[in-house]
């Protein structure tokens, strides 16, 4: 038997929007990796923003992350790759002068944001570039996300570092090179499982490229508009375990 290996996107894929994963979907994966599958999470989220419950619900593969710029197969970093320091300033300099905006820079042990109101759990704040030179010069961040900014413009001196994903109501910021396609041609390289045998099951824009790389391309049903044009087939919703559902539907086709 040839593995599939499963790489899930976590916000409207494997969450329900009660922020639960549904037990169909834990005991899904669990069916898959039993039968010598390999399931991984991919996802836009910093890994330190994927919180224990998602961690340990069940006992993945692995993790590619930050929008493919964190990746880790059965505990093994892989690839890390970082946010130049003076790029983060960069960026910190124009959203302070855009107090009505906030960023969020995301990675690997930390999170740090412009907005001290909205920086509670896993995010610090901070209140001036200078203080995150003092104390953050050595923060291991890979990604970001921002409010919804209407001119996009602002963002033009930073595409040379960074591919924009410009959702409805939110931004987010991919390191060049770093993508949820190049994260999982990695770490399917490094589990032996080729291309074809590759399963991406997402709902939004961030999905396109692996929707598009992988063998098979599963699109929930609370999919984003647009993002069914890249689907082998389409699940149920989020809600309704549409992950598990896909998962049964191809390890158990004869």
């Amino acid at each position: 038997m040839k593995p599939y290996a499963f790489f899930l996107d976590i916000d409207g894929t494997l969450l329900a929007k009660n922020g639960g994963v549904p037990e169909e979907n834990i005991a899904a994966i669990q069916k898959a990796q039993a039968e010598g599958h390999f399931v991984l999470l991919n996802t836009g989220r910093s890994y330190y923003t994927i919180t224990e419950p998602i961690l340990n619900c069940a006992p993945f593969d692995g993790f590619v992350s930050g929008l493919g710029a964190d990746i880790r197969i059965h505990g093994k970093q892989i690839l890390m790759k970082t946010i130049p320091f003076e790029t983060s300033c960069r960026l910190l300099e124009l959203f302070f002068t855009m107090p009505e905006e906030i960023l969020y820079l995301r990675g690997a042990e930390i999170n740090i944001s412009t907005n001290e109101a909205r920086s509670r759990g896993r995010f610090v704040a901070v209140r001036s570039v200078d203080e995150f030179r003092e104390k953050y010069r050595d923060a291991v961040l890979n990604k970001i996300t921002c409010s919804y900014v209407k001119d996009r413009s602002v963002f033009e001196p930073f595409l040379n570092d960074f591919t924009m994903y410009y959702h409805p109501t939110y931004y987010e910021g991919a390191l060049k090179g770093c993508n949820k396609a190049i994260g999982m041609e990695i770490a399917a390289k490094e589990l032996g499982v080729p291309m074809e045998r590759c399963v991406a099951i997402g709902d939004s824009a961030n999905d396109a490229e692996m929707l598009t790389a992988a063998g098979i391309a599963v699109v929930m049903g609370n999919y984003d508009a647009g993002t069914e044009k890249y689907a082998d087939f389409i699940t149920d919703t989020a809600e309704n375990a549409g992950v598990a559902k896909a998962i049964l539907k191809l390890i158990e086709e004869k």
